[in-house]
């Protein structure tokens, strides 16, 4: 397994958060779409953009996350093609100055798109990156692809961040699972291989919570599943029923529960997850409806706007990291 990482030249030395402060984190998720560069990958099935185009997309999106979001501590994305994006992105004026590194999957699927992470290093350390993709029997979401016998054709990412300059090496420390599932597109065919990929995370956020109760674990990323999909119900819920995490997007006004629009009709296709001891920590989470607006995809290549940056709106959540602590150690 490798996963790409890199920085921006430009990054700030790290601070921790004053001493005595109760940590807390900002963390944003967005599916970028299919941001690609303008190589042709003879590997994958990519778009190939312009110079003009690509520029556009990369200034959108650093524009998106650094005044729309306010440049949260973690970023989680999907859908960008490979480490040269990333790198382009975090070199924008707009987050440059802002120490912020990236992470890359090392498994992207046949259109070449990957999960990727975001985190200002002046806030965060990294601790621990993985990308767990077992062997599945399911039928293959594409037989030539190399590794098509794995569960995921976008391999999640496992990263655990410790708060820069904490004393307390669990109080301060966190585990985010970057998700981007399977589709709906092929229907029922594929219902089986997103259930099974949601029982994997809930069974991977189990075993992470068991081992390490203090240490809190956010899931976060594209679903593709509201929460009636079979999908989403084996990650949220326990084959006994019981209730594994807590969609933190649960709190905002039943109106305002969507991330995607398709032909008029609102979905919810984005989420945020924690553990029900972490439920009452999260002290704020909104869902940015400027990539859903009307005729905002026709601007996605106006670099003078925010809008239509993605097809998919940001979600931006801030949570005290304290919550998930033992009263005793």
């Amino acid at each position: 397994m490798q996963l790409g990482t890199g920085t921006a030249t430009t990054s700030r030395a790290a601070a921790g958060a004053a001493p005595g402060d109760e940590p807390r984190v900002t963390i944003g998720q967005l599916n970028a779409w299919n941001v690609f560069d303008t190589e042709d990958d003879p590997h994958s099935r990519d778009t190939v953009y312009t110079p003009e185009q690509y520029h556009a997309r990369t200034v959108k999106l650093a524009g998106m996350i650094a005044r729309d979001m306010g440049a949260p501590d973690v970023v989680t994305l999907q859908e960008i093609e490979n480490e040269r994006v990333l790198q382009d992105l975090i070199s924008m004026p707009q987050l440059a100055g802002l120490g912020y590194h990236y992470l890359v999957s090392g498994k992207a699927d046949t259109r070449g798109i990957r999960n990727a992470i975001l985190y200002r290093s002046t806030r965060l350390t990294l601790r621990s990156l993985e990308e767990p993709n077992p062997v599945t029997t399911l039928p293959p979401e594409d037989p030539k692809l190399i590794g098509s016998d794995r569960l995921f054709a976008r391999a999640s990412m496992v990263a655990t961040f410790g708060m820069a300059g904490a004393d307390d090496a669990h109080y301060a420390a966190f585990t985010i699972i970057n998700n981007h599932f399977k589709s709906k597109l092929g229907g029922d065919f594929w219902e089986p291989r997103r259930k099974a990929q949601g029982a994997f995370i809930g069974g991977l956020v189990d075993a992470l919570h068991g081992a390490e109760p203090s240490i809190p674990v956010f899931v976060v990323g594209d679903l593709n599943a509201t929460w009636n999909d079979g999908a989403y119900q084996s990650l949220q819920r326990r084959a006994d029923g019981s209730a594994r995490l807590h969609d933190a997007l649960s709190a905002l006004p039943e109106s305002d529960r969507y991330s995607y629009v398709y032909r008029g009709q609102k979905d919810l296709l984005d989420h945020l997850l924690v553990t029900p001891d972490m439920q009452d920590a999260v002290e704020s989470v909104q869902i940015l409806h400027r990539n859903t607006q009307k005729d905002s995809l026709k601007k996605r290549f106006n670099s003078r706007t925010t809008f239509g940056t993605s097809d998919h709106d940001p979600i931006v959540a801030s949570i005290r990291l304290g919550a998930a602590a033992p009263k005793q150690r």
